[in-house]
């Protein structure tokens, strides 16, 4: 009889045999039960992580990287004499810098510059390697290590349920803004992005832009947004700021405003699943699924609106 009664559990929550329970969901994102003793879902189970660095160091080391990148770029252009519009007082920097270098009077001009693949490649890594490298590096000398900090663990599960969520929500970007159609009209929703594909035009562009959209987009991000800053706000402000306020910060600091709606709810989607697992495995597969769904529609679809 008691066989018979443990056979006939429901089948939407599984008992590890201690009274802790993981649900379907969990079960599809390979959650297992003690593992929520792990980490610091909502607090409600009173565990925490301990993330490798203070927020306000995380949300500055953004600070500082983009400011640092806004100069670097300004530096180059300006010495090389093509006509730039400065990104703030990083750019300003930066294009006065360069023009006291080459010898030419100090002055700040507003214009436009068409970046190539490659100088938008390097840009993104003088971006990049501040936000992922010294998390990383605190992680490892002076915390528990990457995957107990910043939740850096990927299983072979992740990579089918990734896919499937990142996929799933690229190809419902457009029922949003469908749905926001009668507060924004029809905007080319798509036009950034299609900057960087329009320059793809053979292998090496392809292969240059797969790189900087598909790899190394999706895990410094992730690393940086869900392992490092939603982790830190989780720990000083609970899990429901921690998600909404990462996420916002996730799609603002993208700063596109068309592609601002989508931006946040999938960086919601992303916080949600690293605050349930514990881990950015599924965030990462996901992200380059979400990217990858991208770059291959607007290469199959150039003149898509979407």
């Amino acid at each position: 009889m008691a066989d018979r009664d443990e056979d006939s559990q429901p089948t939407s929550v599984a008992d590890d045999g201690a009274g802790r329970t993981t649900s379907a969901l969990d079960r599809v994102l390979g959650v297992e039960a003690d593992e929520l003793d792990e980490h610091g879902i909502a607090k409600r189970f009173g565990i925490s992580w301990e993330p490798p660095m203070p927020l306000m160091v995380a949300v500055g080391s953004y600070v500082g990287a983009t400011f640092g990148v806004a100069i670097i770029y300004s530096i180059v252009v300006t010495s090389l004499q093509l006509t730039q519009g400065p990104s703030g007082a990083g750019g300003v920097i930066g294009q006065v810098t360069g023009q006291l270098a080459t010898g030419q009077s100090p002055e700040v001009t507003v214009g436009t510059i068409d970046l190539t693949l490659a100088m938008r490649a390097l840009l993104q890594f003088f971006l990049w390697a501040p936000l992922a490298i010294p998390a990383i590096v605190v992680a490892r000398r002076k915390g528990a290590g990457v995957k107990a900090d910043l939740g850096l663990e990927l299983r072979a599960r992740d990579v089918g349920v990734g896919a499937v969520i990142g996929v799933a929500c690229q190809l419902l970007v457009p029922l949003l803004y469908v749905a926001l159609r009668p507060f924004i009209g029809t905007p080319d929703v798509s036009a950034e992005a299609r900057e960087l594909t329009d320059q793809a035009t053979d292998v090496v562009g392809i292969g240059l832009l797969l790189i900087i959209t598909v790899v190394f987009a999706p895990l410094v991000e992730e690393i940086y947004y869900r392992g490092l800053v939603l982790r830190a706000a989780e720990r000083s402000y609970g899990a429901t700021i921690a998600l909404l306020g990462s996420s916002l910060f996730f799609a603002v600091t993208h700063f596109q405003v068309l592609q601002f709606p989508a931006l946040l709810l999938f960086g919601i989607v992303l916080g949600a699943i690293a605050l349930r697992t514990g881990r950015i495995g599924i965030p990462i597969t996901a992200h380059i699924a979400f990217n990858l769904t991208a770059v291959v529609l607007l290469l199959a679809f150039p003149d898509s609106p979407f």
